[in-house]
C-alpha cells in the first residue's frame, strides 16, 4: 500500500505535465466590456490597444463591427524562431454584410502574415485564408457560418529571408487535418513583435455578424498550443497531487 501511495502522486501529475507550455496565451479572462487596456494572459509586453468596438463577453473576444477596426498587443519576446500557434473561434449572428477578419503577426506597423476569415454578404459560409501581408491564399473549402473551429498554424523561418506559413483547420492529429494549406513569403526582418486582430468592412456602426475568439496560444511545439489545460483542471490536479504527497510524507514520518 505504501508503494502505491508513493507512486500515486506521480500518476496524478503525469497528465498535468503532458500538457504543452505555451509561451503566449490569451484566454480573454476579463470582465465584460471593451477590450482596450485589458492586460491579462501570459507572454505580452503590455495591454491591448483597440480601435472601435472590440469587446469581451463571458470571457470571449467579440468583434461585431460593420466597419474597419483593429486590436493589437505587443509580445514580451520577438518571434524570430520557428513557432506554432492556435486560435479557437466561432461566428454567430445574422447575415447581410461582407466582412473580412484577420489575425496578423506583425513586425512593428507592418502586417507580415496571418490567418483570415472572409464572408460575403448573405452567404451562409465563409472561407479561411492565409495572409501574406495584404495578399490572400484561400483554403479550398467553405465552412459553415455558425460552427466553431480551431485553426493551428506553424511559421518556419527558412534562413533565406523567407518564411513558410502552414495552417491546419480542426486538426485530428499532429500536423494532420481535413483541410490545410501552406504559403512561402519574403521576410527579412528581425522578428515578429505584435499580434493584431483586424476587421475589414466598408459599412458603419455595429452589425450582428460576430466573430467570437475564445483564446489563442503561441508556442515552440504542436502540443504547446493544442493541449492547454483549463485553469480549473490545472488547479484540481495540483491540489490532488499535493494532498497525496502530504499523505505519503505523514505516513513515512509516522514510521520513523
Amino acid at each position: 500500500m505504501r508503494k502505491i501511495l508513493q507512486i500515486l502522486p506521480l500518476a496524478l501529475l503525469t497528465p498535468f505535465f503532458a500538457f504543452g507550455s505555451a509561451a503566449v496565451y490569451e484566454p480573454f479572462a476579463y470582465a465584460d466590456g471593451l477590450l482596450g487596456g485589458d492586460d491579462g494572459g501570459t507572454g505580452f509586453s503590455g495591454g491591448w490597444t483597440a480601435v472601435n468596438r472590440y469587446h469581451v463577453e463571458n470571457e470571449t473576444l467579440i468583434t461585431s463591427l460593420a466597419q474597419t477596426g483593429s486590436a493589437s498587443r505587443g509580445l514580451a519576446s520577438d518571434l524570430a524562431d520557428d513557432f506554432y500557434f492556435s486560435i479557437d473561434y466561432s461566428y454567430s449572428g445574422t447575415l447581410g454584410v461582407t466582412v473580412n477578419d484577420v489575425f496578423y503577426f506583425s513586425d512593428g506597423s507592418t502586417n507580415v502574415l496571418g490567418v483570415g476569415w472572409y464572408r460575403f454578404g448573405d452567404s451562409s459560409t465563409y472561407r479561411v485564408s492565409l495572409m501574406n501581408g495584404g495578399s490572400t491564399t484561400y483554403i479550398d473549402n467553405a465552412f459553415a457560418y455558425v460552427a466553431g473551429h480551431q485553426v493551428v498554424g506553424n511559421v518556419k523561418f527558412n534562413g533565406d529571408d523567407t518564411v513558410t506559413l502552414t495552417v491546419w483547420i480542426d486538426p485530428t492529429g499532429v500536423e494532420t487535418a481535413p483541410y490545410s494549406e501552406s504559403i512561402t513569403l519574403s521576410y527579412a526582418g528581425s522578428g515578429l513583435d505584435t499580434v493584431k486582430l483586424v476587421r475589414y468592412s466598408s459599412g458603419s456602426g455595429e452589425t450582428t455578424i460576430q466573430q467570437n475568439v475564445d483564446s489563442f496560444a503561441i508556442g515552440a511545439t504542436w502540443n504547446d498550443v493544442t493541449q492547454i489545460p483549463e485553469e480549473s483542471t490545472s488547479v484540481m490536479l495540483g491540489l490532488l497531487a499535493s494532498c497525496m504527497v502530504l499523505v505519503v510524507w505523514k505516513r513515512g514520518a509516522g514510521r520513523k
